[in-house]
């Protein structure tokens, strides 16, 4: 039994990030371990930004949903509901910040909660076994699905600040030379 208390604690705290996550508590979605963070000089919130962000919320992916939290700041994560055709487990969930100091607006992806509990359980049984017994085939992996659900996150997240930016202020991509 006392081989299960760590996977038994990241279930745990994955329930409990559940119910945070869909309570929109404000402290929830402005401290963590950042992931992304897209800052985007000259963009101000207006009243315009909110339907903007919805061009980004319904993808084939996930639903990207939205909350304001302030003036300044929208919290954003994302809903979880997949296409019957693709589906994985966000690992991310974010915040639009405008910082007036600045003149910037800053688009931020904070890692989950539960999938850093997941990523320290696994470190935990990657030192914990023998030295002559190491699951490397595991950290090859875990190293790889969760290094495509952490990219497809970003992506999403690039996305949402995409939406934010200006005809104007959009940087204007060129063909590779």
């Amino acid at each position: 039994m006392k081989v299960f208390w760590p996977f038994i604690a990241v279930a745990a705290v994955a329930l409990l990030e559940f119910f945070i996550a869909r309570a929109w508590m404000a402290a929830y979605f402005r401290f963590g371990l950042p992931l992304l963070r897209m800052r985007l000089p000259g963009v101000r919130p207006d009243p315009a930004t909110e339907s903007r962000l919805m061009t980004v919320a319904d993808r084939n992916a996930s639903l990207i949903v939205y909350e304001r939290l302030s003036e300044s700041e929208i919290a954003f994560r994302e809903k979880g509901r997949a296409s019957v055709t693709f589906r994985y487990l966000p690992v991310l969930h974010g915040l639009v910040r405008y910082s007036p100091e600045e003149g910037a607006t800053y688009v931020i992806g904070w890692m989950n909660y539960w999938a850093l509990a997941a990523v320290a359980l696994y470190i935990y049984i990657f030192l914990k076994a023998p030295s002559f017994r190491r699951p490397w085939d595991l950290l090859v992996m875990f190293t790889f699905v969760f290094g495509i659900m952490v990219a497809i996150g970003i992506w999403r997240y690039r996305m949402v600040g995409k939406a934010l930016r200006n005809e104007e202020t959009a940087p204007q991509s060129s063909p590779a030379q």
